[in-house]
Order: C-alpha cells, then structure tokens, then sequence
C-alpha cells in the first residue's frame, strides 16, 4: 500500500518562540524577504531530512509567503519530492492563476497539483479568502492539466 504524505507549508518562521511567530504573521500578512538567519522554513528542512533518512517521498504545498529557497528546492530535488501550490486567493480563476504563477516563476517548474489554504468559510490572514465558489471550498489535493 501506498502512502502519500502531504506538506501544507503554513509558516515561514514557525509558531514558536513568540518572534518567530510574529514574523511568520507579518511575512504572510506583509512582506519580509527570506531570512534564514530567524528560521525561514526551518521545520520543513527538518522534516525533509527526516524523510530522507527514510527514503520517503513527501508532496510540499506552498503558499505565496513560504516560497522555496534555492537551499529547499535543492532538498526536495535531491529526496524526489513534489512541490504544489497551497492557494490562499480562491476568488476567481485569475487570483488562482497569479498565486500559480508565482510559484512557477519562484521554483522554475511547472506546477501540477494545489490544495486549498484553511478551511471552511474562516479568515486566516489579510490575503487568504476561503470561498472557491458558491457551493463552498475546496478540499485536498486537487491535479492540474
């Protein structure tokens, strides 16, 4: 049996102590360039390795405020990893593409799969809408053609 593992790459700077997690908010919020030196996706090299050590494959999905660093794409090229895009703007198709394309132009691949930013109809940040469409969100990890 086959198992898939999912990465849901929230936070640029984690949850804790305090002043990673209010970096990570305005980063996702705001704007702040990547900082390795506060622990720009410090979890996600962790588990990487992890999953290396493993020799498990994993599926990352990032958002626009937790884009790849050259020293994470080469992490997940060398463990065979997949890289798909954890929208936040699900508006309308255009807000769709714009967060599709950055993550292109940001990884320098095509990108072939999404899963949707939160749940239900909550607001988790000032650019995260929920609402996909009249009928609800989206969930899981969704193929692109």
């Amino acid at each position: 049996m086959a198992i898939i593992i999912r990465i849901d790459v929230d936070r640029p700077y984690g949850k804790r102590p305090i002043t990673r997690h209010w970096l990570s908010r305005c980063g996702s919020d705001l704007w702040l360039p990547r900082m390795e030196s506060f622990g720009y996706l410090t979890e996600l090299k962790r588990m990487l390795e992890m999953l290396g050590d493993c020799g498990a494959r994993a599926h990352a999905f990032f958002r626009r405020c937790t884009l790849p660093s050259d020293n994470i794409l080469e992490m997940v090229a060398a463990g065979g990893h997949e890289i798909g895009l954890h929208l936040e703007d699900a508006r309308s198709f255009d807000t769709f593409e714009r967060e599709l394309r950055l993550l292109e132009r940001n990884t320098g691949k095509r990108i072939l799969s999404f899963s949707k930013h939160g749940s239900g109809g909550a607001k988790f940040g000032r650019r995260h809408h929920a609402r996909t469409n009249r009928r609800g969100t989206s969930n899981g990890p969704n193929r692109l053609k």
